[in-house]
């Protein structure tokens, strides 16, 4: 008996378990108790949208900032209507459609996933991005970024992306710098973009604005293993490290981007995008995307306090928060024209700072990044004195990495 106990415990040595000190438990023999290693696990952002409403429901949660942007001037307070949004009034299925023309409507949840939804006016340019609070961790290990999408596209100008960008350096609303609105790319940024013409993934580096495409490994597009479905969903994946990056289609096992990297950053924003740019031309229509079972692993959590107001502008100055701005916190948004900032309410002003980017584009929309004093409940915007005249700021924040859990759901 002895023997055996012995022997068990050389087992558990080779398995790298680890027994408990003997204690005797008769004449003939000891008790071992096993303790498994303690398993590591890491943090993960998930989000499947379980809701089942009656009416399309905007996409409004405290784990998600969602802009939503149109390049056209008459459409600073409602979109160019989207005629056919995927899914009924009621949220009846396909091929059931309702219209969009409020900002709000543009990412909305029926039938337990989320699709965005965008028509651009000619020559109009319009977007929406969604950005969960949590950050992507590739700094010591490969980390995945996962979410499933239609894969029917409704032409060659309406299609869907993902940045990765280091918080310090995040935009509201990042862009190729060969489109035709804002401000052009992130000083640092992975991109991953889908083509519509092709049915395939690409990737990209940013370094100081400038884009380096990464080698593709295969051309051929995912309609070679499935047929493209607007209503089916299909899994597509990032795999990142500082060193690596590949991105595909791990369930049809098709990888596009397989290449060596030379980060010298280890976490990033998430931006999930939706592009619509003229989408009537080359014999295209404007599309509805659906999304669901968002997925990243590991992720450092960040705190994003949405304003209850979506814009502010010479009628409406000020937007409120449901919560006061934590330590460190910087005020984020999107605006056009030279924009000054109070913190209390018009006692002291000083200009908006802009973000890091490429300021070859004029009489657009720009991103501004910002402290915000510790305790802000409210901003007021305005237009600078020597340059006042037509201004607007849209998908105001406050982010900050001190975790502060939200109340509002």
């Amino acid at each position: 008996m002895r023997a055996c106990a012995l022997l068990l415990a050389c087992l558990l040595s080779l398995c790298g378990l680890q027994a408990a000190s003997a204690q005797p438990a008769n004449e003939d023999g000891l008790v071992y108790e096993v303790f498994l290693p303690a398993l590591t696990v890491p943090p993960t952002f998930s989000e499947s949208f379980e809701l089942y409403p009656d009416a399309p429901l905007p996409l409004q949660s405290a784990r998600w900032d969602v802009t939503v942007h149109e390049r056209q001037l008459e459409n600073l307070y409602e979109l160019h209507p989207m005629a056919e949004a995927a899914h009924g009034s009621h949220c009846e299925g396909p091929p059931a459609t309702h219209v969009v023309t409020r900002y709000e409507d543009a990412a909305y949840i029926c039938n337990g996933h989320l699709m965005t939804a965008l028509d651009s006016a000619d020559p109009g340019y319009s977007l929406v991005y969604l950005t969960p609070d949590r950050m992507v961790d590739f700094e010591r290990s490969q980390a995945v970024v996962r979410w499933d999408i239609s894969t029917l596209p409704g032409g060659y100008r309406d299609w869907w992306d993902v940045w990765i960008t280091p918080y310090e350096e995040n935009l509201v609303a990042p862009l190729d710098d060969w489109l035709p609105d804002l401000n052009g790319p992130p000083r640092r940024a992975i991109h991953v973009r889908f083509s519509p013409m092709h049915l395939s993934l690409s990737a990209e580096v940013i370094d100081e604005h400038r884009s380096q495409s990464l080698p593709v490994v295969t051309r051929r597009g995912y309609d070679s293993r499935i047929v493209p479905s607007a209503t089916q969903r299909q899994t597509f994946e990032i795999r990142l490290q500082r060193d690596r990056i590949r991105v595909g289609m791990p369930g049809l096992g098709l990888w596009w981007v397989d290449a060596p990297l030379d980060l010298d950053w280890g976490t990033g924003v998430v931006q999930f995008g939706h592009h619509s740019y003229t989408p009537h031309k080359d014999a295209g229509k404007p599309n509805t995307w659906h999304w669901d079972n968002f997925f990243m692993m590991p992720v450092v959590p960040f705190t994003m306090l949405p304003a209850g107001q979506r814009y502010a502008d010479a009628g409406r100055p000020e937007v409120t928060f449901a919560e006061t701005a934590p330590r460190g916190g910087m005020l984020r948004f999107s605006g056009l024209g030279a924009i000054e900032v109070s913190f209390d309410r018009g006692g002291s002003w000083q200009a908006a700072t802009p973000q890091q980017q490429v300021t070859s584009k004029s009489g657009v929309f720009r991103t501004y990044w910002m402290a915000a004093p510790e305790g802000t409940s409210a901003v007021t915007f305005r237009s600078a004195a020597a340059e006042a005249g037509l201004w607007h700021v849209r998908d105001v924040s406050i982010w900050s990495l001190e975790r502060v859990e939200s109340g509002s759901g």
